[in-house]
């Protein structure tokens, strides 16, 4: 009798033995993961995906968590793994990368991304994901490591400034905390494209762009003090142009800080409303507004943005996707046609080309891209075209990244009479015309340092002058 007693007393004891080996949940199993933080300084918003080293390769796809956390269970699955966030964050649209070479950490980030893409050899992530081939998944594994170095002392004398010179930024835990590594990817924009990387101080719109060739022998230093530049407040878009009785949304960022209220206002005297949540609405007489968001933490922060109100007919040329911008019209009235000059820097992009767009169809139009650097446009028609909806879309090839301007519009309307009207170009805080184009502040050792232009919020309007 003793013996089945103890039996009976040994039995509760190995089922809780099992279930602790199992975590403490999940059936009291202990999957393997492949999980991390997703983020760009903040938090990206979107989706994330996996595929795995098999052939054919298995994929997995989830919702990426409001704190930027994904986890994916690695059962069923072959090592190493290739992972893609397509997302939102700091007022950007982003398709990231990164890689895990087990189950694990493997955080996907713009300085995860780079490192991805040095160890394939610079080339496109994107046909490797649409097409992984397990010999290049086993090739990138090999040179990760390496590709981590090589970015870390690349970045070695801003990442110092950080406390973050020797951090994993793919395998380490992390935390969108607004500080050390966060606060590097708070303040900085990086991108990758065609062999080159950009690197930004967004606080101070300066911009470093090296081949990737030259990576390993640069030495960046792009932020010239992190601390000073807490609480700052970033407000995207950086200039507005909007129809008179028309909304804008715009949104602000405050560096470095886990607070991220801010209290919106306009400036000037009758230049329209903005509500709580950065929704402006242009007031109904034309002309120059500021728009102001202030850090609420610490008053004395705060950034402002210029909105152009326009009572007449607006043309915008607006950046769409890498290498596309769209030519819209706004608030058109009586417009019968136009001529457009749109000059672009052939260092970072090439091959015009131009398909028309709705509002601008069935109707006599000339396109002439002969000369480098520039496009000319041009549409008539019988009928005026009213109201708003896309001109013509123009694409490029793209042949580096940057942020700063290096593309701009001018234009001239013609109403129903054959009256001119006159073009007033919105130059501000967003962009810069090429021939505005100055010396970044970073410094690199075989690296090449400037303001460069990549599709950013690029505007121009035109407005009456005459009937």
């Amino acid at each position: 009798m003793r013996k089945v007693s103890g039996l009976k007393w040994l039995v509760p004891v190995l089922l809780w033995l099992v279930a602790g080996c199992g975590g403490g949940g999940g059936g009291g199993t202990n999957t393997p993961t492949i999980s991390g933080i997703a983020a760009a300084g903040t938090s990206l918003t979107g989706s994330i995906s996996l595929k795995d080293s098999s052939s054919p390769a298995k994929e997995l796809s989830e919702p990426i968590a409001a704190n930027g956390s994904f986890s994916f269970s690695t059962q069923g699955l072959t090592a190493p793994f290739l992972l893609k966030a397509v997302g939102t964050a700091n007022g950007h649209n982003l398709t990231l990368y990164s890689f895990g070479t087990a189950a694990g950490i493997a955080n996907i980030n713009p300085l995860a991304n780079l490192a991805v893409v040095c160890a394939n050899g610079g080339q496109d992530l994107a046909s490797l994901y649409s097409s992984p081939d397990p010999a290049k998944m086993h090739a990138l594994r090999d040179a990760l490591q390496s590709a981590v170095a090589t970015v870390q002392t690349a970045l070695h004398p801003t990442l110092l400034k950080f406390g973050a010179a020797t951090v994993d930024f793919i395998s380490a835990p992390y935390s969108v905390n607004h500080q050390g590594l966060d606060l590097f990817l708070d303040m900085t924009d990086i991108s990758v494209l065609n062999g080159n990387v950009t690197i930004e101080d967004r606080t101070a719109s300066n911009n470093i762009l090296i081949s990737l060739s030259d990576l390993p022998t640069s030495s960046v230093n792009i932020i010239a003090d992190p601390l000073g530049s807490v609480g700052s407040v970033l407000v995207t878009p950086a200039s507005a142009l909007v129809a008179t009785n028309a909304t804008v949304t715009f949104a602000a960022q405050v560096i470095g800080s886990a607070n991220q209220q801010v209290t919106w206002s306009v400036v000037d005297g009758g230049g329209g409303t903005i509500t709580a949540a950065g929704i402006y609405t242009a007031p109904a007489t034309a002309g120059s507004y500021r728009v102001k968001a202030t850090n609420v933490a610490d008053p004395t922060k705060s950034a402002t943005v210029n909105v152009q109100v326009s009572a007449g007919s607006i043309m915008k040329l607006v950046a769409a996707a890498s290498g596309i911008y769209t030519l819209q019209a706004v608030n058109f009235n009586d417009i019968a046609g136009f001529q457009c000059i749109i000059t672009y820097d052939s260092r970072f992009l090439a091959n015009p080309q131009v398909v028309i767009g709705r509002l601008a169809a069935e109707r006599l139009n000339a396109v002439n891209v002969a000369v480098p650097g520039t496009v000319r446009f041009a549409v008539v028609g019988a009928t005026p075209m009213q109201g708003a909806g896309p001109l013509a879309t123009f694409s490029f090839d793209v042949l580096g990244a940057s942020s700063g301007g290096g593309i701009s519009i001018s234009a001239m309307l013609i109403n129903s009479n054959g009256a001119s009207l006159g073009t007033i170009l919105v130059n501000s805080d967003g962009w810069t015309d090429p021939a505005d184009s100055t010396t970044g502040s970073g410094t690199g050792t075989g690296s090449s340092s400037t303001t460069a232009p990549v599709p950013v919020q690029v505007l121009a309007s035109s407005m009456p002058t005459g009937s």
